[in-house]
């Protein structure tokens, strides 16, 4: 080979610092700064400038210089288009010719190489100095455009993902795989970050309101036993009106492909059996669920036909006996119909006189946010039914929940409410005999969750469950405890409270993310090991701990994303789903040998075409220097530098949940709006340890000031508008949104969502105002209490109110009564004529009206939001 020119060698070192960014698309660069540099003649100098130009790596600007040339985005597509063809070759050729071993060498160390580098890489193993000649300049003109742009904090964590995925597809030698993962790589990766360099690069479309209705929600993955098969619920809303539908896709782990789909009626709960592709699963094809089974060949069979259907149930290893709660009725029981579906006749005239019956209340928990009001006079028993149809009661005399059969089938571990009083609703765990012989309660000291199945150890001695661990200073933290199954022993928790590795114990309930519903269970048992889930300082990680007292938790795995659901780990894999800030929930497999994610299926890929707000996550010192407030500000889609916007600081629920690293519908669709969306986790919330749970913090100032504090500081990011900022959240959010606006004026608009502003109405309405009723009063009397509860609560200062005040409340949430929205409207409009106040009403809607409402009211009540604040920050017409 003979020998390099001169020029040539200058030119490589040239194009090589345009590569890394140490020439930027700010310089202009003269003849005498490549002689200066490289000790070279003009000639030399001058010869390496009009290369670089040639090839349209640099502009002349006659008397003035080069400078890098930054394409227009028609000229930017054309780069990417032509980039695609090329390394849609390189990547053919890398699966079926080269050698994987080769291939794995090659990018050994992925994790240290750029962008460029690693394209480059991929060309260089064809060993073509005409394609890898071809593709680094279109790599270096596509450099120009992008390099200069403001990546946010783990942009690279991002694109060695994608890097990852696209070498693993390629050893893998699946190329459909592979292709897929290029094509991701060179739409997401450096070419854009979510709302595109050029704003509306591909002619993006707007992510509002009306892009609920595209949403496929997943949950609950289950694996088969022999790890072949997957299976999932899926559920999409109905736009005609408004309710949502749910199907089972049962997966062929090894081709990706849906084997089958259970869609006759609503689907869920699926659950298979260890016999092979054999699954239980939950139908409402005759109008209640049912538990149904599937063999092999898809045949499917019913199981039961209890008159109001089935709420949650578990089969034992080959689904040939099932425990389940359903909801009775006395008279039914004492009829001997309990076991008789309804005809579709009979269950409209049943409802009919459900309706309008009077209602018997003799306890004091008599109202539900899940019922939507009061009691309906049902409760809910555990039953079992073997392969012959023999089906037994084993319960009716108390509300038994979530039974869980034993590793044996011989005991059922569930939940139960065996007090009255105001501690009626307190659950303990119970364990009973399938063959009725015996009952134990195994608890009566803790303050069990309740809200997920417990787990049976896999000896089927012990089982474990999750409480609630509070401290003396008012700290509290979900923890995991273990007790013997037959009582011979007290509850121990598996957790050491001392250790400051337990981080934040189980689940730290996320919130703020997209999702349908309540999430399933957040742990389970393999081996001599519980896994579970918990968010900590913003994102959702898995953990796992021995069965043993007093343990310290193992992080197993975490990412740049959160994860919502998984099962137990086989021996290969663990199958899980997750989504980070830009992407919805879909289906994955981590391989535990190599330490690598596959996504199995992709129901929500269409959400590439629509524009994403930019999220920037903060970490800002509390007020009073003790702590540090985790959060995120995302900005609004088109963001340009220099300019100010309009900001909308959003406040969680709880307090005791957390934000997390998820994608969050309504930031988006606030972002696409033109907003910069600002959110943390103020003190009281839960993802960071037991002292920063304190409520005392959640319902004084310390929460307060978090907030405040880290508005301040995102203001101080420069883009937004500190005259236009907006107000919102909902539950304790909308607490903290009424208790704002009566203390300053700062915000030019606020929203109350299911708002609690008068803890003396609250007694004795809703489904927590009973808990009053757990104070001594012996030591109080009723009116001393009430006028304390007023005297506390924010209604007092509506007077202080100069803020413009949206009010949304569904009617029928029994969390924060309807009657606590009307309140403040009331109050407001009364005694602050000037300020403008409007109270929308959803008919028909509980708490939970943002996350499982009808579709209509979902997308109603996020527009009003949006309304609101473009009337009073950006100022557009009232009509």
């Amino acid at each position: 080979m003979a020998n390099e020119s001169l020029v040539e060698k200058v030119y490589k070192k040239v194009k090589q610092e345009i590569k890394d960014g140490t020439i930027t698309a700010k310089d202009c660069i003269v003849e005498n700064d490549i002689c200066k540099r490289f000790d070279v003649s003009k000639a030399t100098a001058g010869g390496v400038l009009h290369r670089l130009t040639q090839e349209g790596l640099m502009k002349s600007y006659p008397r003035k210089g080069y400078m890098l040339n930054v394409y227009s985005e028609e000229d930017f597509t054309k780069i990417q288009n032509l980039r695609f063809a090329i390394e849609t070759l390189v990547v053919h050729k890398l699966v079926n010719e080269v050698d994987s071993g080769k291939i794995r060498k090659a990018f050994h160390n992925l994790n240290q190489m750029d962008n460029i580098a690693f394209h480059n890489n991929m060309a260089k193993l064809l060993e073509d100095s005409f394609v890898e000649e071809t593709l680094d300049n279109l790599l270096t003109k596509a450099s120009n455009t992008f390099d200069h742009i403001d990546f946010e904090d783990g942009e690279d964590k991002v694109i060695n993902e994608r890097h990852q995925n696209l070498i693993d597809a390629i050893i893998e030698g699946d190329e459909a795989k592979a292709m897929d993962a290029l094509r991701n790589d060179l739409r997401l990766n450096n070419l854009t970050s979510p709302e595109g360099i050029f704003g509306q690069w591909e002619m993006r479309k707007s992510f509002n309101t009306n892009t609920l209705k595209e949403i496929s929600y997943i949950s609950d993955p289950q694996v088969s036993s022999d790890e072949k098969y997957a299976a999932l619920v899926v559920y999409r809303a109905n736009p005609e009106d408004g309710t949502f539908s749910s199907h089972i896709e049962v997966i062929d782990l090894r081709s990706g492909k849906i084997d089958k789909v259970l869609d006759t009626g609503n689907c869920k709960a699926p659950k298979f059996c260890d016999s092979g592709l054999t699954l239980s699963f939950l139908s409402d094809v005759t109008g209640e669920f049912q538990i149904y089974t599937m063999d092999q060949k898809g045949a499917t069979n019913k199981v039961t036909s209890l008159r109001h259907g089935i709420k949650s149930y578990q089969g034992n290893k080959d689904c040939s006996f099932f425990v389940y709660e359903a909801s009775l009725w006395e008279e039914e029981i004492t009829q001997g119909i309990t076991f008789t579906e309804m005809s579709p006749a009979e269950k409209s005239a049943w409802k009919l006189e459900q309706e309008w019956a009077p209602k018997e209340i003799t306890r004091i928990d008599y109202k539900r946010d899940e019922w939507k009001g009061v009691t309906d006079g049902s409760i809910t028993c555990i039953g079992t039914i073997n392969e012959d149809g023999e089906q037994v009661l084993l319960t009716k005399d108390i509300p038994f929940t979530l039974p869980v059969l034993s590793p044996d089938g011989s005991r059922i571990a569930c939940y139960g409410q065996p007090h009255t009083g105001a501690k009626y609703s307190k659950k303990e765990l119970f364990v009973m005999k399938t063959d009725k012989s015996e009952r134990i309660c195994l608890t009566d000291k803790l303050s069990l969750a309740g809200d997920v199945p417990v787990c049976f150890t896999e000896d089927g001695e012990s089982i474990v469950f999750p409480a609630y661990y509070m401290d003396k200073e008012g700290g509290m933290i979900l923890y995991l405890y273990m007790v013997r199954a037959d009582g011979s022993e007290e509850a121990v928790c598996l957790f050491d409270p001392e250790a400051v590795e337990v981080s934040s114990g189980v689940y730290a309930m996320p919130v703020m993310r997209t999702q349908y519903g309540k999430e399933k269970s957040y742990f389970s048992i393999a081996g001599d090991q519980v896994y579970f889930l918990c968010a900590w300082q913003g994102v959702e990680r898995l953990y796992k701990i021995a069965l043993k007292e007093k343990s310290v938790p193992k992080l197993i795995l975490e990412g740049d994303f959160s994860i919502h659901e998984f099962c137990s780990p086989t021996k290969k894999s663990i199958l899980l789903t997750r989504s980070d800030y830009y992407n919805l929930r879909e289906l994955y497999l981590y391989h535990t040998k190599n330490k690598r994610f596959v996504k199995i299926m992709e129901h929500n890929g269409w959400l590439r075409e629509y524009n994403l707000g930019r999220v920037k996550t903060m970490d800002v010192r509390s007020k009073d220097g003790k702590t540090v407030i985790h959060g995120a500000v995302c900005k609004p889609v088109n963001f340009e530098k220099g300019r100010k916007y309009p900001a909308v600081l959003y406040i969680h629920g709880g307090p005791t949940v957390s934000y997390t690293n998820d994608f969050w519908h309504e930031a988006h669709v606030l972002a696409n709006a033109g907003y910069v969306v600002v959110y943390c986790d103020p003190r009281g919330s839960f993802g960071y340890g037991l002292k920063f749970s304190n409520s005392g913090d959640s319902w004084g100032m310390q929460a307060y000031d978090d907030l405040m504090e880290f508005l301040d500081q995102a203001v101080a990011l420069g883009f937004i508008d500190e005259k236009r900022i907006g107000l919102t959240g909902g539950s304790y959010g909308g607490y903290m949104t009424s208790k704002i606006i009566t203390m300053t004026d700062r915000f030019a608009a606020a929203a109350g969502q299911r708002i609690f502003v008068n803890k003396a109405t609250s007694y004795g309405t809703g489904d927590m105002g009973f808990y009053s009723a757990s104070q001594d009063w012996n030591t109080v009397s009723i009116r001393k209490a009430l006028v304390e509860r007023a005297r506390t609560s924010i209604i007092k200062d509506v007077d202080n109110i100069k803020t413009p005040t949206l009010i949304l409340h569904g009617y029928k949430d029994y969390r924060c009564s309807f009657e606590q929205g009307e309140q403040l409207f009331v109050a407001i409009k009364q005694r602050c004529k000037e300020v403008p106040v409007k109270l929308v009403m959803y008919p028909n809607e509980n708490h939970e009206i943002t996350r499982a409402g009808a579709l209509h009211f979902q997308q109603s009540h996020l527009q009003e939001i949006i309304d609101w604040f473009d009337i009073y920050l950006k100022g557009a017409d009232n009509e």
